[in-house]
């Protein structure tokens, strides 16, 4: 029974991927990349005006994304200045720059071919700022670490072993960018989030939206953390597995 359920399990997999590609690039192409990804892995395709890596999470963040609209909340307002803290390829900055064509957005990623793709997908939005970094809650050294989790995954601390990467806070954004204000922040960072939002006391009231997603099975305590920062934020709206809130 134990060989028949992992065949089972398999199957079901499979069949899940030829969906997921199918909703992704169409039946005939999608059917073609689910049979063949395995043996094409990082092979790099066009959807639409996005790149994506074949066999990684690339197509699963697509779907989220691109069709499922995550990021479709309601604003009372187009936001002007965007930022986007977790970009990894580029696909939600990718999604605000055509929704708001006038926005500025600030695209933050620290793992180094994730950012090479956030690159690759935004060069022909200019309105797309790129940043090779981790968002942290303080100015000081981080590490890259790969808990397995896919291209999606990466984690920074202070305490890894891995590649050395640069960290910026929300503060030192503002200063570099000149930002007097943030209509809306993204937060899509592992775990990071937790600790960001502690110590966001002096600058959260110069932001107007926050969307967040929170990964308290990371790093226990981000679900606090978020809404007591955000506490004063009226507005509440989930879609997906992002929550947004705003003043």
């Amino acid at each position: 029974m134990g060989q028949v359920a992992r065949v089972l399990r398999r199957l079901l997999a499979f069949a899940r991927r030829v969906s997921l590609c199918r909703d992704v690039f169409g039946p005939g192409r999608g059917l073609w990349i689910a049979l063949t990804e395995s043996r094409r892995t990082n092979h790099i395709v066009r959807v639409g005006d996005a790149w994506l890596r074949i066999g990684t999470m690339d197509v699963d963040v697509y779907r989220q994304v691109m069709l499922d609209a995550e990021y479709d909340f309601h604003l009372s307002a187009e936001p002007k200045i965007i930022v986007d803290a977790g970009a990894h390829i580029g696909l939600a900055s990718l999604w605000f720059a055509n929704r708001y064509p006038d926005a500025t957005i600030i695209a933050i990623e620290l793992e180094p071919s994730n950012y090479e793709m956030l690159r690759r997908n935004t060069a022909h939005c200019p309105n797309v700022h790129t940043v090779h970094a981790a968002l942290w809650a303080k100015d000081e050294p981080v590490h890259l670490t790969d808990p397995g989790r896919g291209s999606w995954g990466f984690v920074a601390s202070t305490n890894g072993s891995g590649q050395s990467v640069p960290a910026v806070t929300i503060a030192g954004v503002m200063e570099t960018f000149r930002l007097e204000r943030i209509d809306l922040l993204k937060l899509d960072i592992e775990g990071a989030e937790r600790d960001v939002l502690i110590e966001s006391g002096a600058w959260l009231p110069h932001v107007g939206a926050v969307t967040a997603e929170l990964h308290d099975s990371i790093n226990p305590g981000c679900s606090r953390a978020f809404y007591l920062a955000t506490a004063d934020f009226s507005d509440v709206q989930y879609v997906g597995e992002n929550v947004f809130v705003s003043r």
